[in-house]
Formats: C-alpha cells, sequence, structure tokens
C-alpha cells in the first residue's frame, strides 16, 4: 500500500510539468526533474542506509521517507499556474490564425539563400515533443518547407537552387537534382510536400505553401512536425486538409 501511494503522483507530476513549463523547454523540464530524481535515489538510499546504522534505526529511516513525501507534496502545492502560458502570448499588431488542432509542433518558414529560414514556431500539446528554433537555418531540398516553397517557384529559379548544390545532412537527404526535380513537379501538383528522415534523423514532416496575396509565387509556407517512432507517416498526411486551411487563414490575415 505504501508502494502505491508512493508511485501514483508519478503520472500527474510529469503532465504537471509539461503543462507549467515555458514552451520550448518542456523537454528541458522533463530532463531536469528526471536527472534530480536519480540524484535523489542515490543520496536518499545512501542516507537512509546511514540512519539505520545509527540509533535511530529503522524508525529514523521510515520517518525520513516520510518528511521527505511530505516536503515533495508541500512543494507541489506552492506551485501556482502563469497567468499567461510564454508560449500564447499574441505578438503586437498580430491576429494569430487559428491553430490546426493536430497536437503537433507547427512551424513556419522562408526561403533565404540556399536555406529555410524558421520564422516562426508553435509548440503543440503532445507530452513529447520536437522543438525547433526560431532563426534555424535548414537546407531546402532537405526540409518539407523548402520543397513546398521551391515546388511553386518559376522555373528558372528553381533550376537555380537545383544547380547550385545540394548538401548532405543525413543519409536519407536528396542530392539528385533530376529525382529532386521530378518530386518538386509531384509538390507542385499535388499543393504539398513532405520530408522522411531527410533534414534530422527521427524527424518526418509536411509541408504546404502559403497563397501570396498578390498572387505571386508564396513565399511563406507552414509545416508540422512529428517524431518517427511516434507517428506513421499516413497518420501525418491526414493532417495535409488541416494545414491546408490554416495556411489559407494565415494568407487572409496577409491580405489584411
Amino acid at each position: 500500500m505504501a508502494g502505491l501511494c508512493l508511485y501514483a503522483p508519478y503520472g500527474p507530476c510529469f503532465a504537471l510539468v509539461t503543462a507549467l513549463a515555458p514552451a520550448g523547454v518542456s523537454g528541458a523540464a522533463v530532463a531536469l526533474v528526471n536527472s534530480l530524481g536519480a540524484l535523489g535515489s542515490f543520496a536518499g538510499t545512501y542516507l537512509v542506509g546511514w540512519i539505520r546504522g545509527t540509533s535511530l534505526g529503522d524508525g529514523g529511516a521510515f520517518a525520513l521517507m516520510a518528511a521527505g513525501t511530505l516536503l515533495s507534496a508541500a512543494l507541489v502545492l506552492a506551485v501556482r499556474e502563469p497567468r499567461t502560458p510564454p508560449a500564447r502570448v499574441p505578438r503586437p499588431g498580430s491576429r494569430p490564425p487559428r491553430e490546426p488542432h493536430t497536437g503537433l509542433p507547427a512551424i513556419a518558414g522562408i526561403l533565404s539563400d540556399r536555406d529555410v529560414l524558421l520564422v516562426l514556431t508553435a509548440q503543440g500539446t503532445q507530452h513529447l515533443q520536437l522543438h525547433s528554433a526560431e532563426g534555424t537555418r535548414n537546407a531546402w531540398h532537405a526540409t518539407s518547407l523548402g520543397k513546398a516553397l521551391v515546388a511553386a517557384l518559376p522555373p528558372n529559379e528553381r533550376e537555380e537552387l537545383l544547380t547550385a548544390g545540394l548538401r548532405q545532412a543525413t543519409d536519407r537527404t536528396p542530392t539528385d537534382p533530376d529525382a529532386l526535380r521530378a518530386e518538386l513537379d509531384r509538390v507542385r501538383a499535388q499543393g504539398w510536400a513532405e520530408a522522411d528522415e531527410e533534414s534530422e534523423v527521427g524527424v518526418r514532416s509536411i509541408a504546404v505553401p502559403v497563397p501570396a496575396p498578390t498572387g505571386d509565387a508564396p513565399r511563406l509556407a507552414v509545416s508540422l512536425s512529428a517524431a518517427v517512432a511516434l507517428t506513421e507517416p499516413d497518420a501525418l498526411r491526414s493532417h495535409v486538409p488541416a494545414l491546408h486551411a490554416c495556411a489559407e487563414e494565415i494568407a487572409a490575415h496577409m491580405d489584411h
């Protein structure tokens, strides 16, 4: 019974950590909790053994464990939820689009030279999150964002990028211009792109371009990313309609 009571709070504890941690650091927060737990398991076991060897005996050891449990409960009760989570603060003067409600992290990016520059990220709701920092650059041909944007470019601009050298990020990064050219034709026809462990091992993504208000080639694209171990390709592709709807709403805000 004592063991049941000690282990029961584990689930709510980690859910509380991810719910209260600022956006983008929930994974680090969980890692910190795990590290402190590992340190406590070593120090606590050592201290219990030392107390049992003193005149306090087993009673003193159990009293120490009870006191530690009560202290932990008091610390949890002292935690207060922030009034405005950092991830949900709208930017001044902006009207944030409705989220596609997929639970996956969303990223917006633009083309910058031969890279994709991440300009905005939105944390998902899954407990295991992928994090991409704003300002990060990735090779365009290794990302779904880059493929979605380059596929919509005029032929001369697209060929310039295809012949400028395609560096390899992982074993699955496409570096053959002919194969990539054919993939871009498919992307242009279907209206969305995907990348499967091409920029980072263990990560797959889908992306759609945001229609330009002037009717020119899109300059912004949005994507959803997922861990390969958690999300199958077909499951990720099922979110394409929601991602298209999100892109259309972004375009409507840009038009204003």
